[in-house]
């Protein structure tokens, strides 16, 4: 079990359900790994230490930074990024290691997660996923590329074209 960052692990950002259920090898070359890592150590541990910290000024509840979130979708290998129960982009940089989905520990506080990220002084894409009529996303997509990061903020949300479930995206305005 290799340690990619002070709080997660290869095996933890490899792991995927679906994968698992469909005995697809999700594993990272060196390349990959190496924009995990980067991911990780410049982006996801700084900013669930903040949350961490905002959780405990704000909220009054006490959580370590590595128990405030989960990663819940990180590396996907070709095949598992393009299986019908993932549909991922083609371009998505969760292909290259460069992006994480994550959850606070209670999806309540996903748009306070969602609003610290979008304060971080590097990231690509920060992406409000399906959020609820209240504002709160199912998850936090987090990308963070070598270089030339948009600091882009989205909103992701599901619409029915000719019979079927497609998810577009907007800007995110406050």
């Amino acid at each position: 079990m290799k340690q990619m960052s002070k709080y997660f692990t290869q095996d933890e950002f490899e792991h995927s359900a679906t994968a698992i259920k469909y005995r697809i090898e999700n594993k990272m070359n060196a390349e990959q790994l190496e924009n995990a890592t980067k991911l990780f150590t410049e982006l996801i541990d700084p900013l669930i230490e903040k949350f961490a910290k905002l959780l405990l000024e704000k909220y009054g509840i006490s959580k370590t930074p590595k128990g405030s979130v989960t990663s819940e979708s990180g590396f996907r290998c070709q095949a598992l990024n393009s299986h019908k129960d993932i549909g991922g982009s083609a371009t998505s940089d969760h292909l290259n290691g460069g992006a994480s989905d994550l959850k606070a520990f209670d999806i309540k506080y996903n748009r306070d997660l969602f609003n610290l990220a979008m304060t971080m002084p590097v990231f690509d894409q920060v992406i409000l996923e399906m959020p609820n009529s209240q504002g709160i996303p199912k998850w936090v997509h987090l990308g963070m590329r070598k270089s030339a990061n948009r600091k882009m903020a989205l909103v992701a949300y599901q619409v029915v074209e000719n019979g079927e479930l497609r998810t577009k995206y907007k800007p995110f305005s406050s």
